[in-house]
């Protein structure tokens, strides 16, 4: 994100503040409400889809090659966020990537806690290779808790004996959920995601938290890395040390 995309957004920001003592429904709204004045992507069609177990926007760009598919997993903490919030990164992404993307709404916490959203994420891939995808046309590409969901599926997949997607594109992706490392520890006044607000997320997702961590934390234990693999900023740099990329 370059600081004139950042310095647009705190200011579409505050001059449409959060709610006070906002619920869940109001915090989506208002994500709902501030995306819904971002323009999509010129020359794409939009469908409405079942994809397994729940429902999600397939995107295809004029000229786009169907036969290939990018599973977008939006972000929002497991607490908000939607194929509409997300709509304008995945209608660049398929323009930019001449491909169908599909943006799966999975369950939203706190009404479904972990490991609905996991599962979900899961059942979307086994969705997509059930429709005949070629595994090595299917890519995983998230943001933010998004990214946890795509690493999670990816070994899922593996412990599974499904075949593995083609490549992972992941953006800032939330992997250290327990807030150890030094994407959390040295940045206490993000000033888009406070600590306060990720502690939010990950009580509303799960409850029973003190120091345990969901699957995506360990996702790259033993995973057999992919045809392709890109990951930037967030908790990316530990991340990219694992797969063995990066220093």
């Amino acid at each position: 994100m370059s600081k004139q995309q950042l310095a647009a957004i705190l200011e579409m920001s505050a001059q449409n503040p959060i709610p006070a003592n906002a619920t869940p429904a109001a915090m989506r709204a208002w994500v709902e409400d501030v995306a819904g004045h971002l323009p999509v992507a010129e020359n794409i069609q939009i469908e409405r889809v079942n994809c397994g177990p729940c429902d999600g926007d397939l995107i295809l760009p004029a000229g786009g090659d169907s036969s290939r598919l990018i599973i977008f997993y939006h972000g929002g903490g497991f607490l908000f966020g939607s194929s509409r919030t997300h709509r304008v990164i995945a209608s660049n992404l398929a323009r930019a990537a001449v491909s169908a993307v599909l943006v799966p709404d999975y369950r939203l916490a706190p009404e479904n806690q972990s490991p609905a959203a996991h599962d979900d994420a899961f059942a979307v891939y086994q969705w997509a290779l059930k429709q005949g995808y070629a595994s090595g046309k299917v890519a995983l590409s998230a943001d933010s808790a998004g990214g946890n969901l795509a690493l999670a599926t990816a070994v899922r997949a593996k412990e599974a004996g499904l075949p593995q997607p083609g490549a992972l594109t992941l953006a800032s992706p939330w992997l250290d959920l327990a807030g150890e490392g030094a994407s959390h520890q040295g940045t206490p006044d993000d000033p888009v995601v406070s600590t306060e607000l990720l502690e939010l997320f990950m009580l509303s997702y799960h409850r029973r938290w003190g120091s345990q961590v969901t699957q995506g934390d360990t996702v790259l234990c033993g995973l057999q890395q992919p045809a392709a693999y890109s990951c930037a900023c967030g908790d990316s740099g530990n991340a990219a040390r694992r797969f063995g990329h990066g220093r």
